[in-house]
């Protein structure tokens, strides 16, 4: 499963301590690992802006700043969040997984 969230950022003295997915200003997608997509990172990144983009490989962090690079993320971004479940369907999603897994138990080893 990948978990995509989009996060605008609005007033930084906002709410302190509430659940992130709660925040008006925040959307979470989730991409699980049945969608099918026709391609897609071997990593993680991360889009800050228009102008800045992390990406997580083996080997170490890349840093683009790249007007060409970072239009290149966002818009994989954008493909990626076109097959992902948001709201209420996400949440679904989520729950049917947390329920799964306190089903397994949290300790169970599988032996």
């Amino acid at each position: 499963m990948a978990v995509l969230c989009a996060v605008h950022y609005g007033d930084p003295a906002g709410p302190v301590g509430v659940a992130v997915p709660r925040l008006p200003a925040v959307a979470l997608g989730v991409l699980p690992l049945t969608t099918q997509v026709p391609e897609g990172p071997m990593h993680t990144f991360v889009t800050y802006d228009a102008r800045l983009v992390t990406a997580e490989l083996f080997s170490g962090q890349l840093v683009l700043r790249d007007p060409k690079d970072v239009e290149s993320y966002r818009g994989l971004f954008d493909f990626l969040a076109a097959h992902a479940l948001w709201g209420a369907e996400a949440r679904e999603f989520l729950r049917h997984l947390a329920e799964d897994f306190r089903g397994h138990g949290a300790g169970d080893t599988g032996s």
